[in-house]
């Protein structure tokens, strides 16, 4: 009977240790440029804070180490950062900035209308997604882009 048992405690614990495996996922941050996908897996991080009257969402990540390939997305609101849509605005400010392959850093510092929005689908006390686009420039490149389709999954500080 003990034999019988241990077999199928076994085979559950195999089965449902293969399901909680599959059922990870990596933080991320994706978005494309100019139709490129760009994708971003080391030190995904997102954080959102209260400074004063002003609450405050950034999330950052890094294509490759020792390089400018990153990311950064944040923004600031007059109410609590909750699942929903944030869009550019003249009362608070909005930035993306990006590295690209070739060392050149592109932001939304310099653009009349960068047109940045964040939205947030999911929030908890550990993780936030959502999706993010934005019009960016470098200053060395005299070059404009346009940050499209960006999506995120973060862990969140």
């Amino acid at each position: 009977m003990k034999p019988i048992l241990f077999y199928f405690l076994a085979v559950f614990c195999l089965l449902t240790g293969c399901k909680k495996e599959n059922a990870i996922e990596s933080f991320y941050i994706k978005h494309k440029v100019d139709g490129v996908v760009k994708e971003y897996k080391i030190a995904i991080v997102a954080s959102k804070n209260k400074i004063g009257n002003e609450y405050y969402f950034v999330l950052s990540g890094r294509r490759t180490l020792n390089t400018n390939q990153t990311i950064i997305v944040d923004f600031a609101d007059g109410s609590p950062i909750v699942e929903r849509t944030y869009q550019q605005n003249d009362n608070f400010e909005y930035h993306i900035a990006y590295g690209d392959e070739n060392n050149n850093l592109y932001t939304t510092q310099r653009v009349t209308n960068p047109q940045v929005n964040v939205t947030i689908t999911k929030l908890s006390g550990s993780t936030v997604r959502g999706s993010f686009s934005g019009r960016v420039y470098d200053d060395f490149t005299n070059k404009y882009v346009t940050i499209t389709e960006g999506e995120f999954y973060a862990e969140l500080q």
